[in-house]
């Protein structure tokens, strides 16, 4: 779930923030997506993102750390589960760096 977690964060990274889509384009064909959610979402996720360009693994979990405190998100804050922040920014890392396939292969998930 942690991982998942992470690969939903990896996901709505996206490129730019436009009427109320984060567009987004894929790796492996060049093709353009949108990421459509509540305008709250979006902006709130796309603004993170935006602290955070190609971030390290130290900035990974800085990020979860402020997505899981959104307690108007989660109803709570979800960095009292004791290390989400730290492994879900290593497997944030891990995604953004090596890609899903490599991430999940390096984290024994399979």
């Amino acid at each position: 779930m942690i991982f998942s977690l992470s690969a939903l964060v990896a996901f709505y990274k996206g490129n730019a923030l436009e009427n109320d889509t984060i567009k987004n384009i894929r790796k492996h064909d060049g093709s353009e997506y949108d990421i459509i959610d509540t305008p709250k979402v979006l902006n709130w996720i796309h603004t993170l993102w935006q602290e955070y360009k190609e971030p390290n693994e130290n900035e990974c979990c800085d990020l979860m750390n402020k997505i899981l405190s959104a307690q108007e998100v989660w109803d709570e804050d979800l960095n009292s589960i004791t290390e989400l922040a730290e492994k879900s920014g290593h497997y944030l890392h891990l995604i953004l760096n090596k890609g899903i396939e490599k991430a999940i292969e390096e984290s024994k998930l399979l």
